[in-house]
């Protein structure tokens, strides 16, 4: 059996159990979905599942953060216009 969990500080996510094999099958469905090679050991895999996911976290919280920069500068910008009329 395998569980799989989510910790971030000092919150962990509910255990998700599975069977080995089918958490095995995930791990080997992502790594193929992203081009990643598949035929490492399987503690190579589960780090390569790791490093991917801790990626895509940065890449969602610098795409969040760069939406709120464009949004208080458009938000400053308009209110910087004026009344061109």
């Amino acid at each position: 059996m395998a569980d799989f969990t989510i910790t971030i500080g000092p919150v962990t996510s509910k255990p998700k159990t599975v069977t080995t094999a089918k958490a095995m099958a995930l791990v080997d469905g992502y790594l193929a979905a992203y081009g990643l090679p598949t035929d490492g050991t399987n503690q190579q895999k589960i780090n390569l599942l790791a490093n991917g996911i801790a990626q895509h976290v940065r890449e969602v919280a610098r795409g969040y953060t760069r939406q709120k920069a464009e949004r208080v500068a458009r938000e400053e910008a308009e209110q910087n216009a004026g009344d061109w009329e």
